[in-house]
């Protein structure tokens, strides 16, 4: 265990009740690295170039009636309410171009990281708190007010990882707004004759929207309190449909771009093909070291497998058995690698990046540093890794 890792222990502590120490206490100390990561100051105005242009996509009419046949709802009959800490996660190419690993429109760590910069005396992001009050007021307007209940979202949540994320979350909101904040589950929900989600027979004001059943399937008191709009949820089916979800690499073809030009958005964008389009199942083998597989739905690194890794065995299973029609061929673009030092020891970490944005305006960015296939927050001194951009 490292010393950056024991300060930032002790801060959450300080931060919340007495009674949520055990949950601190058993947080990963592969959390948060005690490094910092330097990037030239063009990387994040890269990446703000495409968060506007995903910005300028998502509201784009042409976009949406092009998507439209795919979603499981009509567009113009549910909340339109904006998703709230959508990502940007990218890698960085061999000529220094950002490349799309992912968008999510639920993306975990924020609170996390704002607290790992702040308690490392790090001002990349000086106001990433002050822009999450801004970005819960815009959002919900309305329905963070005294008097009324706030629910953060999960599938039982005490046993999510970051389930101390969102203790962070429920401290922020009651003591920025006053207002009552629980930590629920989808099924614990019910759904009033007048439209309004109940929560241990309360009317629920607002969501903050954790649980990764992105489009509701699962839970149809969501779906409708959704469609309805008396509880205001975010993030939501809609974000997630226009820009999350992995089968909108499919409707971003060079015929759009050629119509309705976004070039950053375009140059970011990594070749997806479904595993259906390939001409036979050997040809896909044959080239399997140019691809991630990967589920359309999947997040977190589930059920993605790094072709030139996979087996023989799990490769037929995926093709197979698990939807091979649905399953996506991505571009392998290698995560690039930097070499640090620590008391005295050399060490190698890939890193990917991730940004947080919110109406089309990045609000904070941080780094994961990991070393094996895929992402993880398990490497011992890797994990969450601030950034400081040059100049």
């Amino acid at each position: 265990m490292h010393s950056v890792f024991e300060n930032f222990r002790n801060h959450l502590q300080k931060k919340l009740s007495a009674e949520n120490s055990a949950v601190i206490d058993h947080l990963s100390p592969n959390l948060v690295s005690p490094f910092i990561l330097r990037l030239p100051k063009k990387v994040l105005s890269d990446a703000q170039n495409i968060v506007t242009d995903l910005h300028t996509l998502y509201h784009s009419p042409v976009y949406r009636d092009l998507v439209q046949p795919s979603l499981p709802f009509q567009i113009s009959q549910v909340q339109q309410t904006p998703s709230i800490l959508s990502s940007l996660d990218v890698h960085i190419n061999s000529a220094g171009d950002l490349k799309i690993i992912e968008i999510n429109t639920n993306a975990s760590s924020y609170l996390v990281n704002a607290e790992n910069y702040e308690v490392r005396g790090i001002s990349t992001f000086p106001k990433a708190k002050e822009s999450l009050r801004k970005i819960f007021s815009e959002t919900f307007k309305e329905h963070l007010k005294p008097g009324q209940l706030f629910l953060i979202l999960d599938q039982t949540p005490e046993k999510q990882n970051l389930y101390a994320e969102f203790l962070l979350f429920k401290d922020f909101i009651q003591k920025e707004f006053s207002v009552e904040c629980a930590i629920g589950d989808p099924q614990d929900l019910h759904l009033s004759t007048a439209g309004t989600l109940l929560w241990e027979g309360r009317e629920v004001s607002g969501i903050y929207n954790r649980y990764t059943d992105f489009y509701f399937a699962h839970s149809d008191v969501l779906m409708k309190a959704f469609a309805q709009g008396k509880t205001l949820i975010s993030p939501n089916p809609l974000g997630y449909g226009l820009l999350a979800d992995k089968k909108r690499f499919f409707d971003l073809t060079s015929d759009f771009f050629e119509k309705h030009p976004l070039p950053y958005l375009q140059n970011a964008l990594l070749e997806a093909k479904k595993f259906s389009t390939f001409p036979s199942q050997d040809e896909l083998w044959k080239n399997r070291a140019r691809y991630f597989f990967k589920p359309p739905n999947s997040f977190g690194g589930k059920a993605v497998y790094r072709g030139k890794s996979i087996s023989r065995t799990v490769f037929q299973r995926i093709y197979d058995g698990d939807g091979g029609g649905d399953y996506i061929a991505q571009e392998l673009v290698p995560a690039p690698e930097c070499q640090v030092e620590h008391q005295g020891v050399a060490h190698e970490f890939k890193y990917d990046l991730r940004f947080y944005f919110f109406e089309g305006e990045i609000q904070l960015a941080a780094a994961r540093f990991y070393q094996g296939q895929l992402t993880n927050l398990k490497t011992p001194l890797g994990g969450l890794t601030p950034i400081e951009f040059n100049k």
